[in-house]
């Protein structure tokens, strides 16, 4: 599955797996129906657990691409890129590299883990986030 998706109050969790160019139409789309259902700006939080491939050059460009639309409906998005390593690292730091450049810098955060996005999400949302993980590593 590319990626799962749970609303909880205003907070739309998206887990990514393998995201294709129809994911990411399909999550923006997603996040305006979210918005308008709850009737205020939502909380975006996008997982990447840390077996995650990085996804191919178009689909991070389509990504990008959403983040105006993405942040029409959110009052803030928070992307929890897990993992260790040098190539993860590179990945958390030119996504916030991308988001400094791009004026976001206030409403858009990256986090390291599931912990450190602990300040910035509810605590609902945190319990789920740790669901999820368990789920994926098989536990």
């Amino acid at each position: 599955m590319p990626y799962e998706s749970k609303l909880l109050g205003s907070t739309l969790i998206v887990a990514w797996d393998r995201p294709d160019l129809a994911d990411v139409r399909n999550v923006v789309s997603e996040v305006a129906q979210a918005r308008r259902r709850v009737g205020q700006p939502l909380l975006y939080v996008a997982y990447i657990p840390d077996a995650t491939a990085t996804p191919e050059a178009p689909v991070r460009e389509a990504m990008s691409r959403s983040m105006p639309e993405l942040l029409e409906s959110c009052e803030s998005i928070v992307f929890v890129l897990e993992g260790s390593g040098f190539k993860v690292s590179i990945g958390r730091a030119a996504l916030a590299g991308i988001m400094l450049a791009s004026g976001h810098r206030g409403r858009v955060h990256v986090t390291g883990s599931i912990g450190q996005a602990a300040a910035k999400v509810p605590p609902e949302v945190l319990t789920h986030l740790r669901t999820l993980r368990a789920k994926r590593d098989g536990e």
